[in-house]
Formats: structure tokens, C-alpha cells, sequence
């Protein structure tokens, strides 16, 4: 499926391998054509971006017929909408390129974008943001549920409308203005704030840079709302040239930056969320989701694929579930310390490197997990994947590059992490890739022990078990181990 977004400042073509619940992105490309560049002057898309789209689109539309997309799903937004040749320019995309545009009302560009942010942050509960070249989106997400008795609204708040304020204060009294004429703003107050767009993406790195943040993984990436607004502030009066300077401001988005910067700040102040939490996710993915089955919705991104590397990249079509289960009895009361849901994704992973080099298997392991395109987790949650998956094949922790996991994740979870990965290199020496023998042992933990029951069979035992059977009862503190024939 390929989607094609024009918006008031960029087009993109994104195309996925499928439409479902867990989306890989197989080609990405996007023009910054800057179509509601002085819209406010003259109410008319800006001549030379209506040029560069109209020679762009019908590249993106023969991308992706090339790659074989089954449909193009295509749609334009605020520039479009509010522009008085919007229309005529439509039709001459849809003249051109052979595919249907939708043009989406303030409202349904902002439900598709909490929409997508919710497929990629499935317990997302606040103020989504979206900002455009043109306008801004906000809609009051609940526990996943988008737009709670029509809590969603779109705002002329775009970079490219606050170009015409000219001076800051004016600037500060039109944002103010707009967001107090939503009524229910101010139920998003100490809930979390999720921004979407381009140049908030960009903020993001920034940060990033700045705070030399171990992770450069957009997504999900949460900062403390207060500390945002302020270097939001600093960002929105800074020159061109001091901008440029900053590691991770891309130069496509200089222009837009400062007043991006300045919608965050007054945002910030004015809804005082408990955190920001930033979304990879938007109103593309948002249009992918919105067709999908409430099945299909309802299912949990980051198992679905954990579990498919486990069917498809592996030795052996290990069974996830089999092994959390088995590994179980170490972890009894522990689900504040770790979601559980960490160690299964973990138990399916657990030979994905197994087909590597066995010298770089831990150091591959770690860095997939860390790294891997995948949402519905944080990044304390890829930090335990990756330092599980180290434990997994290396028996320890303790690699150098282990260190920029470790910073993300708390004593406790580190410990969980370690343990998670100690019992699936306990599983590995048990039955191999061969899932089914497993369920034939057992864990059992005592006071001061940690047995493992086995069958009465020469298959089930071997030095290279008792030994990472001993490691594994160490790091629980139970130091006495063996293994005890049922």
C-alpha cells in the first residue's frame, strides 16, 4: 500500500509492504514543495510549490506502481483545503497521476492523526498534536480511544500562517487566542502531550543532541513538559544562523523551526501535560489503521513482530509463548518491575541472531532489539529487549556498547533483563530450538535453590546446562542448583 500526503509544507510518499497492524516501511521519500508558503497574503496554493508537486506526484505515483502497491491511497490537507485553487490543483494531481485524492476536513486530518498515534502508542492517554505548514490538530486521546465526545479540533497555527504575525508578541497573542477558544483544552492538564509532524520531529533531535541522549529513536521518546517549553522558548528566538549550528536540526526545516518551536512553548505552558512523549506515527499511518479490522486494531504491535523474525529468521521456529511461560516461576509478583509483555516479546526473539557469526550473535541481538522499526514499546522497553538478548548469548551484560541500554533502565529492570536473558540461555541448553521438550522440565525455586525438574532421560542434562542453570540461580540470588529427575 503506498500513501501519498500532500501538506501545506511537504509532500511524501511512504509505502508499506501491507496494510496491517504492524506497518514496515519499505520506501520513503518526501519534496518540500512549501504549498501554503503565502497563503495568507494571497489565498492561493504558492505558484512555485504547486510547480514543484505537480512535477513530483507523478513521480511517486509510478514509484509506487513500480513496487507493485495493490492501491495508492492519497490525500491532501490544510493548504489544499483552505486555498482557492486547492480544488482545480487537485484535479490536476488526480489528472496527472491516476490516483484519487481525498481531501480531508480539518476534523478527519485530525482523527487520522490520533489514530496513528495510538496504533504506535497503544495506552496513549492526552493531547495529540499535530503540526502542519498550515495548521495544527489537537484531539483528547483516552486509554487509545481518539476524539472522546468530538474532543478534536484544527487551529490555523502553522508555521506558515504565524509568518504573517510578524513579530514575536503578535505571534504569542494568536497562538494564546486560538488555543483558549478550545473548550476543553484544559482536561489535558497533567496528562501527557504526544507531537506529531516534521518540524516537532526535528525539535526532537535537537534535544536529543543536546542532552546526549543514548537513543536516537524518535519514537516514544519522552522529555519533562517543563524543560521542553523552555528550550522550545530558546529554539523560537533563535537567528537562521544559530539554528544551523545546532546538531540535529535538518535544513529542510530551518524555515519552520522557531515557529514550530514557539506553538510547542505556548502549547506546553498552557496545557501543562506531565510529560512529552514524541510520536513517529501520524495521520499516514492513521489512514492505514482507519481500515483495518477491530480485530486487527485490537492486536499488539510489538508481539506481532517479535513473533514473525521468530517464525521466518531464526534456526529454529521457536514458540514465544512456550517459553515465557516456562520461565515463569522466576518472575512471580515482578510485572511492576517489567511489563510482562517485555519478557514475551524477548522469548520470541530469542534466536533471531541465531544464523550470525556465534562471535557477534550478542552484539547483532542487542543491536536489533535495540534499533528494530517496531512501536507499542518505550524506550526502557527496547533498552530491556536488547540487554535480555546480550544475556541471552553472551551470559552477561557486561560489553562495552551494553552501556547505552543500561543508562535508559532502572537497577531493578536491569536485573529483570539479565534474569529474562540467563533463563532463555537455560532453555536454549535444555531443548535446543525443539520448544516441545521444554514442557516436559520445569523451574522450581526454594529458599536458598533453584532446581529444575527433568525426565528420567540422557537427552535432558550435560555440563553446558548445569553450568548456565548455576549462572541463572547467582543472579536471583539462589545459588543452589540442580537438576532433579522427576
Amino acid at each position: 500500500i503506498a500513501v501519498i500526503d500532500i501538506g501545506s509544507n511537504s509532500i511524501r510518499l511512504v509505502i508499506f509492504d501491507k496494510a496491517a497492524r504492524v506497518l514496515q516501511q519499505v520506501f520513503n521519500e518526501k519534496v518540500m514543495c512549501g504549498l501554503g508558503r503565502g497563503f495568507d497574503e494571497t489565498g492561493r496554493l504558492n505558484e512555485d510549490g504547486v510547480a514543484q508537486a505537480l512535477e513530483n506526484l507523478p513521480r511517486f505515483a509510478a514509484v509506487a506502481r513500480a513496487m507493485g502497491a495493490d492501491r495508492i491511497e492519497g490525500f491532501a490537507t490544510a493548504a489544499a483545503r483552505e486555498a482557492s485553487d486547492g480544488p482545480g490543483f487537485l484535479a490536476e494531481v488526480e489528472a496527472r497521476c491516476g490516483f484519487a485524492v481525498r481531501l480531508l476536513s480539518g476534523n478527519e486530518e485530525a482523527r487520522l492523526s490520533a489514530l496513528g498515534v495510538v496504533s504506535g502508542i497503544t495506552e496513549a492517554d492526552g493531547l495529540v498534536g499535530d503540526l502542519g505548514g498550515g495548521s495544527l490538530e489537537l484531539v483528547d486521546v483516552r486509554a487509545g480511544a481518539v476524539g472522546v465526545d468530538e474532543r478534536q479540533t484544527t487551529l490555523p497555527l502553522g508555521p506558515f500562517r504565524l509568518m504573517r504575525e510578524g513579530k514575536p508578541e503578535a505571534m504569542i497573542q494568536a497562538i494564546d487566542r486560538h488555543l483558549d477558544s478550545v473548550p476543553w483544552i484544559d482536561e489535558a492538564r497533567g496528562r501527557a502531550l504526544y507531537p506529531v509532524g516534521g518540524t516537532w520531529r526535528t525539535f526532537a533531535r535537537i534535544h536529543m543532541n543536546h542532552v546526549n541522549y543514548p537513543l536516537h529513536v524518535i519514537h516514544n521518546y519522552a522529555l519533562d513538559a517543563r524543560q521542553t517549553a523552555d528550550l522550545a522558548g530558546i529554539l523560537a528566538r533563535l537567528g537562521r544562523k544559530s539554528l544551523q549550528r545546532l546538531k540535529g536540526a535538518s535544513k529542510r526545516r530551518l524555515e519552520t523551526l522557531p515557529y514550530g518551536a514557539l506553538v510547542l512553548e505556548r502549547l506546553l505552558r498552557r496545557v501543562e501535560p506531565k510529560m512529552v512523549v514524541f510520536s513517529a506515527y501520524g495521520v499516514r499511518e492513521g489512514v492505514v489503521f482507519d481500515g483495518l479490522t477491530a480485530r486487527e486494531r485490537e492486536s499488539d504491535p510489538l508481539l506481532l513482530a517479535c513473533a514473525d523474525p521468530a517464525q521466518h529468521g531464526g534456526r529454529f521456529t521457536a514458540d514465544g509463548e512456550v517459553l515465557f511461560r516456562w520461565m515463569a516461576p522466576l518472575f512471580d509478583g515482578s510485572a511492576e518491575i517489567v511489563p510482562p509483555r517485555w519478557r514475551l516479546a524477548a522469548s520470541w526473539l530469542s534466536d533471531t541472531a541465531g544464523l550470525d557469526h556465534p562471535d557477534y550473535r550478542g552484539e547483532h541481538a542487542f543491536f536489533k532489539a535495540l534499533r528494530m522499526p517496531v512501536v507499542g514499546i518505550d524506550h526502557p522497553g527496547r533498552a530491556f529487549l536488547a540487554l535480555a538478548l546480550l544475556a541471552r548469548y553472551e551470559g552477561n551484560v557486561d560489553a562495552p556498547f551494553a552501556g547505552t541500554a543500561k543508562a535508559l533502565l532502572t537497577a531493578d529492570q536491569l536485573r529483570a533483563a539479565v534474569v529474562t536473558g540467563l533463563a532463555l540461555r537455560v532453555a536454549m541448553a535444555v531443548a535446543v530450538g525443539a520448544t516441545d521438550l521444554l514442557t516436559k522440565t520445569k523451574l522450581v525455586t526454594g529458599a536458598d535453590s533453584l532446581v529444575l525438574l527433568v525426565p528420567d532421560d540422557p537427552g535432558f542434562g550435560g555440563e553446558a546446562l548445569r553450568r548456565r542453570l548455576q549462572a541463572l540461580g547467582e543472579a536471583i540470588g539462589l545459588p543452589r542448583t540442580g537438576l532433579v529427575t522427576a
